[in-house]
């Protein structure tokens, strides 16, 4: 297992830290300038593995650390995330910050409650990184059940110079022993983010909007395992497959 990671903080330009180089060793991220109508309203990042033939599990926290979420990258796969414009330190200076941190698997290992909490503590880690001290959130009962251990809630509209650009998410799973695996499409998204919805962990996301300022998001399919079965990574992969 390969653990890497990129600090990015991006004020319309994108400087790395020396634990880019690592990153970019083992993944391949693609940045795109991102509009609602003719306002400029953050970006898009495309992640992938550079492996043919690993797993990986990324966990990533946004601008202020107000959150963080946890995302699988398959092989051959791109993944996309939103990093919406934020003017989170209330100065009327619109912002985005990100920090990602992935670990790589063979195909062969197997899903752990020691990695699980190993991805806890790195959204935690990603936090901090962006001054917000909090740790991991746990697991709580939200405004919209998706399920018995899934819910849901809009958080707050995110505006950009009053153009509204897109949402933060909240989505919860209360089960202690189970991960879902959820393929999300946004409307702003070409590529399906992976959602790794961990156990008992509480995770926030952001939706933007698409040019024409509207903004959804559609899951397409979820796969539930049991935490102590021991799956491997090409078992969750190949069932996430086949769910879609």
């Amino acid at each position: 297992m390969k653990r890497t990671l990129i600090w990015v903080y991006m004020l319309g330009v994108i400087s790395l830290s020396a634990g880019a180089s690592s990153f970019d060793s083992n993944y391949k991220t693609k940045e795109f300038k991102q509009y609602v109508f003719e306002t400029e309203a953050g970006w898009k990042y495309s992640v992938s593995s550079r492996s043919t033939d690993h797993f990986s599990v990324c966990t990533v926290s946004l601008n202020d650390g107000y959150g963080a979420f946890a995302f699988a990258v398959f092989p051959r796969k791109e993944t996309d995330i939103d990093v919406i414009y934020e003017d989170y330190e209330g100065d009327d200076d619109y912002e985005t910050a990100y920090r990602i941190e992935c670990f790589q698997y063979e195909i062969a290992d197997t899903l752990s409650m020691q990695s699980v909490k190993r991805w806890k503590e790195s959204m935690g880690d990603m936090r901090s990184l962006l001054g917000e001290s909090g740790g991991v959130q746990s697991g709580r009962n939200l405004e919209d059940k998706l399920n018995d251990d899934l819910s849901y809630e809009d958080v707050m509209d995110l505006e950009v110079d009053e153009q509204n650009v897109g949402n933060i998410i909240r989505l919860s799973n209360v089960n202690k022993d189970t991960l879902y695996v959820c393929a999300v499409d946004t409307s702003n998204t070409s590529d399906t983010l992976y959602l790794m919805l961990l156990p008992n962990t509480l995770q926030t996301f952001q939706i933007m909007a698409a040019k024409n300022g509207d903004w959804s998001a559609n899951v397409k399919g979820c796969s539930t395992f049991s935490v102590d079965i021991g799956y491997t990574y090409q078992e969750i992969r190949e069932r996430v497959n086949k769910q879609l």
